[in-house]
């Protein structure tokens, strides 16, 4: 039970992340949180570095989708500049909405990876999927109230599991 609250990989931001090496894993789809993952929750629009990145990323043959809990008009407003598709409303850490969008998409999961900044939606809902789990460091402490609950309950796991933002891919 408790591998499912553990990430494959973990870094302090996405702009670290190995990504040479997931795709030598095969991974080739990209879902990245939004809030304190992409952008702070009160940004309406993703900065230049994050912008830089995405396009980055596509440029290396990686497909790059928004996935949030948030609502569809702060999450396609935000992942417009990034001209990606996105999955609102996810639910996460439930399966049901990101399970039906990899059908709809046609999306192998074995070719996916989650990155995220919680153990207890973002982490938890790739392990349950299956898919590769990478966990970041949320951007900044500064986030809603609910949020903030789960961080209590994370801040709880993380010490108990040994979890912390080194850990690298592992081939």
């Amino acid at each position: 039970m408790k591998k499912i609250f553990i990430p494959k990989a973990s870094y302090t931001c996405a702009e670290n992340i190995e990504f040479d090496l997931l795709k030598k894993l095969g991974i080739i789809n990209l879902c990245f949180d939004l809030d304190n993952t992409l952008g702070l929750y009160d940004q309406a629009l993703p900065s230049k570095e994050k912008i830089k990145l995405v396009n980055n990323l596509k440029k290396m043959g990686f497909n790059v989708f928004v996935i949030s809990n948030n609502n569809k008009e702060r999450v396609g407003i935000f992942s417009n500049p990034l001209n990606c598709m996105y999955l609102s409303n996810a639910r996460k850490p439930g399966t049901k909405r990101m399970d039906l969008f990899f059908k709809e998409k046609n999306i192998d999961k074995n070719t996916v990876a989650m990155i995220g900044d919680q153990v207890m939606t973002d982490v938890l809902v790739a392990n349950k999927l299956g898919v590769f789990s990478i966990l970041l460091k949320p951007i900044s402490k500064n986030e809603l109230l609910r949020t903030k609950f789960n961080r209590k309950i994370e801040s709880i796991v993380k010490l108990i599991l040994g979890i912390n933002y080194n850990k690298k891919i592992n081939l």
